[in-house]
């Protein structure tokens, strides 16, 4: 009974922040048409991405359609939809509440942050995944981190960057490098990897590749200027927390490498948003007052962008 009542603040404001994701959840976002496809074709898809080679289905998005095949059995395509909305959005929110050991209010903040919860209204193929790989992240053995970890890239194919991310950073962090190695590394090798990575993306047979490499790069520079003095503190931190925090330091390494070249570096970056903001709120003394009030700044200019009119939102 202690558990459950314990929980039960954590429990109530994940159902709210979940139902009204699904409440909101309509067909002016600009990826509902292709959601509610998926929740009617998914079989249909299956099929033509299995006549490409196994290779093909494998990199696009294969447990993701199975999901949509699977819930279509016994919903309409509409509450298809809900559903994983609300799964989603729930499991997410409940589990950063109950398993971060941040503070809940600040949990709130970031959770309303447009660009982490619009995984959940717009590409809630992202949500999903970013759910298995909160889920794996805080497992309670080995075994299910490994299969939540391996799963997410198939649900969206931007979890194939985020595990290379994380392998890397384990590698790296059980080296015994300096400070200015540990900085400059993953520098040196994103430098090298974000010209060719929609190349890559192609020979593999992801589908998403050939759209973003017709697709214009536009960018306001808001994002890369607060994610810029983001990563000047994690330098400000030292090498202790920077060794602990290895993963988030990388994730915002390739967010910025990339910026300006790689227009699907965005979409790669929310994958591994909360993990990054959740490292933020583990800084000392005036280095957390100065992230939270860069946050609450860049929370403000994000929920001012989405009330202009833009369902376009972005990191």
């Amino acid at each position: 009974m202690y558990f459950l009542l314990s929980k039960f603040p954590s429990l109530f404001a994940s159902l709210l922040y979940a139902l009204c994701l699904t409440l909101f959840l309509n067909d002016t976002y600009s990826d509902y048409l292709n959601y509610l496809n998926y929740a009617s074709s998914s079989n249909n898809i299956i099929s033509a991405y299995a006549q490409n080679g196994v290779l093909f289905l494998l990199f696009n998005e294969p447990v993701w359609l199975l999901t949509n095949s699977l819930l279509a059995l016994f919903f309409p395509p509409e509450i298809v939809i809900r559903l994983i909305t609300f799964i989603s959005s729930f499991s997410a929110s409940f589990i950063l509440m109950t398993k971060s050991k941040r503070p809940f209010l600040w949990i709130l903040l970031l959770l309303v942050l447009p660009a982490i919860f619009k995984n959940y209204l717009v590409h809630i193929r992202q949500g999903l995944a970013i759910s298995l790989f909160l889920l794996a992240i805080y497992a309670p053995n080995q075994r299910l981190k490994n299969v939540f970890l391996t799963t997410a890239p198939f649900v969206h194919s931007s979890f194939f960057f985020v595990i290379s991310f994380s392998l890397l950073s384990s590698v790296t962090a059980s080296l015994r490098l300096s400070l200015l190695q540990r900085l400059t590394l993953p520098i040196a090798i994103f430098s090298f990897f974000v010209p060719i990575t929609l190349s890559i993306s192609q020979l593999a047979g992801a589908r998403q590749s050939a759209h973003y490499a017709d697709l214009a790069i536009h960018a306001s520079g808001l994002g890369f200027f607060f994610w810029t003095l983001i990563l000047f503190i994690f330098i400000l931190e030292g090498v202790s927390f920077l060794q602990s925090n290895y993963f988030a330091y990388m994730s915002l390494v390739f967010y910025l490498v990339s910026y300006w070249f790689l227009p699907v570096s965005p979409r790669i970056f929310e994958s591994s948003i909360i993990m990054v903001l959740l490292s933020c709120l583990s800084f000392t003394g005036i280095r957390l007052q100065a992230f939270k009030i860069l946050f609450m700044f860049f929370l403000s200019c994000s929920w001012i962008y989405l009330l202009s009119g833009s369902h376009t939102l972005t990191v």
